[in-house]
């Protein structure tokens, strides 16, 4: 079993950003077998004003070039009821692992809204929505992957269920690499 990256690329509010997850699988057509509950977990939870455009999944190896990238173009599917907080503002998802270590963490931008927090904690709805999208994202790729694929972390270890953190989360949009000084 081989470990691939799964990028799925958002858009919206003028700003671009992804999210990637590891899959593990026998091969990259086992892996690209197991994108579709991934996007459709994401669109459950992002705002119609995220585009979610594409995914691409690849193999981990940086001196091969295999790849698949699937287009999408879909709109999130929550429809917002109030004003938009700033996208640095997240909401936090902690997934269990088989086995030693920490946990795995991804941030959803998806975007917040002002009704979803209250003096910057979360509301307990949309966390547990999150959480719950991704619990069941870890089901639904196994099936999807008939057995052959499912949502790992970067060292192999298997997701088990997802939590949410309680306070809304600053990630910056873009990590900027330094410049060598050599």
């Amino acid at each position: 079993m081989a470990l691939f990256s799964a990028q799925v690329f958002k858009e919206g509010h003028g700003e671009k950003w992804s999210n990637r997850y590891i899959i593990e699988a026998s091969g990259l057509a086992a892996a690209v077998a197991c994108h579709g509950p991934i996007v459709e977990g994401e669109l459950s939870v992002h705002k119609s004003t995220v585009t979610i455009t594409a995914i691409r999944i690849s193999d981990l190896n940086p001196a091969t070039d295999q790849f698949v990238v699937v287009p999408y173009n879909s709109a999130g599917l929550v429809t917002a009821t109030a004003d938009i907080l700033p996208l640095f503002n997240t909401c936090r998802i902690d997934v269990e692992v088989e086995g030693f270590g920490r946990p795995s963490r991804k941030y959803y931008r998806l975007p917040l809204a002002e009704d979803e927090q209250d003096d910057g904690v979360l509301s307990s709805v949309t966390g547990t929505a999150v959480a719950d999208m991704v619990t069941q994202m870890i089901t639904d790729v196994d099936t999807a992957g008939g057995g052959d694929g499912e949502l790992v972390d970067p060292d192999g270890q298997s997701w088990i269920s997802a939590t949410h953190f309680t306070k809304v989360q600053m990630r910056q949009l873009h990590r900027r690499r330094r410049r060598s000084l050599a």
